[in-house]
């Protein structure tokens, strides 16, 4: 269910349902009328749950490299600065 996975992935159900929707609508599943069947608001299947699941982890190892690569250049840049001052205060 929605809430079960919300919880594992510590995001509410709402939020889950979202995503659900949006990639659907994104894959051109598209919304039902309120007359028809709606398949958007079907759970998703296992599979479909643990793709979204592994490209959200290879999306998060990606932005924390970003962040070390970026901490890594602000840290040169603190210390070039530094280095920079100091000659300029002889």
């Amino acid at each position: 269910t929605f809430e079960g996975i919300g919880k594992d992935l510590g995001i509410s159900r709402e939020t889950l349902r979202n995503w659900v929707r949006a990639e659907r609508a994104r894959r051109g599943g598209g919304i039902t009328t309120s007359t028809e069947k709606s398949t958007v608001d079907s759970p998703p299947t296992a599979e479909e749950l643990q793709a979204g699941n592994e490209a959200l982890r290879r999306e998060l190892a990606a932005a924390r490299k970003e962040m070390q690569k970026l901490a890594t250049e602000r840290d040169i840049l603190r210390k070039a600065t530094k280095f920079f001052a100091q000659e300029m205060t002889w």
